[in-house]
């Protein structure tokens, strides 16, 4: 039985569309037929297309009828062993290198099938802005997860401040989706735009600070709520994630709650033993949703004996169960014993009202390594290097401040989705003919 989950799932969705081509039951019913004749419950059809025009219809209805449910993980699993059609997909990593996973089209559909249920991330009811590469998970599933409510979607293939804001007054777009740099960019970018209809964001791919937060709401007045997620190509999409029905109950700098057919565990990095609430680690990962393994490599190098994927993620879960994210394993910089991330220095430089955003590497010290920062400043902007250092002395603790050094430069280095290239800034301090 559990083999005939995806073509229910395809049938509604293909309803949903007829629908919305303005068919009427009888037309939408044969032009489907015509695609699944023997699986085809008419009747059922009908009262689908029924809720549709009443508007009532949500995409999970046809699993209340004690049929296997496609949240079920043993049913998805089935599934998922039982279908060996494979997606690869081109990773979107801050270090800049080539890697590709290999999943199978059935985790895809069934992330998508998962959007349609409640709790949703994302008001189905608005107009969605989408900039996002389509390589990975981020801009692909999460934009498939889109189309699969039914919500109306605009795509910007690469990211442009005028652009960007003049689309949003020429849609009336009411939610945006981004990366935690654009919404710094946008904040302290001059515009004229009316960018009123926005009311909620969604921000993945990089730790969301609260002084971005506020930047963002008051380039958006009326914006009500910004919800956050966690979540990586390997895994399909997001394994955590806030709700906007219940964004009232999310957490400044965390990324929601734990999703849907996932386990999630925090291990500490020397010992590898689970840890309790709020004790930092990595974040290893196990479900029916995560990847088979990377393109020729060895499966056995990413996941460890029970079957969880390492995703090198540097974070912990408070005791509501609520996640946050510090920062990558490899990106943490060694100063004197501590561990100091990068991400914590940049949320703090783009505090500053003469940067427009900043980018932070180590690099090396006799006391391990020392953080040094890249600084876009804005145009016309006198900042000088020892402003900068004070600015950050007066604001964190001493392993953090810029013993490296302050470089200015005119833009940081991001790949498509809004990740910081650090390995681009390390290559840049080799070369200071570029700076």
């Amino acid at each position: 039985m559990a083999s005939q989950i995806p073509e229910e799932v395809h049938i509604r969705h293909c309803m949903l569309f007829e629908f919305r081509k303005g068919n009427n039951a009888t037309v939408a019913t044969k032009n489907i037929c015509d695609v699944y004749p023997n699986a085809l419950d008419i009747r059922k059809c009908q009262r689908w297309f029924s809720k549709f025009k009443s508007g009532n219809f949500d995409l999970s209805d046809s699993y209340r009828s004690g049929r296997p449910s496609a949240l079920d993980n043993d049913v998805l699993r089935a599934e998922v062993e039982a279908n060996p059609c494979q997606t690869i997909e081109k990773l979107s990593n801050s270090l800049n290198k080539p890697v590709s996973t290999i999943q199978e089209h059935l985790k895809q559909i069934g992330k998508c099938e998962f959007s349609s249920l409640k709790p949703q991330s994302l008001n189905p009811n608005l107009v969605t802005l989408f900039v996002a590469p389509w390589y990975h998970a981020m801009g692909l599933i999460g934009s498939l997860r889109v189309f699969a409510t039914g919500t109306l979607l605009l795509y910007l293939p690469k990211f442009q401040c005028d652009q960007y804001l003049e689309t949003i007054e020429k849609y009336k777009v009411g939610q945006l989706v981004v990366a935690p740099p654009v919404f710094v960019i946008l904040s302290k970018y001059p515009s004229k735009y009316d960018v009123s209809s926005v009311v909620a964001a969604y921000s993945g791919a990089a730790p969301l600070k609260k002084e971005t937060i506020e930047a963002a709401k008051k380039r958006f007045p009326n914006l009500k709520y910004v919800c956050q997620g966690y979540g990586m190509t390997e895994t399909t999409f997001s394994i955590a994630r806030d709700t906007y029905e219940a964004a009232h109950l999310s957490k400044i700098g965390g990324v929601g709650r734990i999703g849907t057919c996932v386990d999630i565990k925090v291990v500490d990095i020397e010992t590898r033993q689970p840890l309790g609430p709020n004790c930092k680690g990595e974040i290893c990962v196990k479900g029916a949703l995560v990847m088979k393994g990377y393109v020729g490599k060895d499966r056995g190098n990413d996941f460890d004996d029970e079957g969880f994927y390492k995703t090198g993620d540097i974070g912990y879960y408070d005791e509501d169960k609520y996640f946050f994210i510090v920062e990558r394993l490899k990106e943490l910089i060694k100063y004197k014993g501590y561990q100091v991330p990068p991400a914590e220095i940049e949320a703090v430089l783009i505090q500053h009202p003469d940067i427009l955003e900043a980018g932070v590497v180590g690099v090396q010290h006799e006391a391990g390594e020392v953080p040094l920062a890249f600084v876009a400043r804005r145009p016309g902007s006198n900042l000088t290097v020892e402003e900068v250092k004070s600015f950050v002395a007066e604001k964190l603790s001493n392993p953090k401040h810029l013993r490296g050094g302050v470089r200015f430069v005119e833009e940081i280095p991001k790949n498509p989705s809004g990740k910081i290239l650090r390995k681009k800034l390390r290559e840049m301090l080799k070369n200071k003919s570029k700076l």
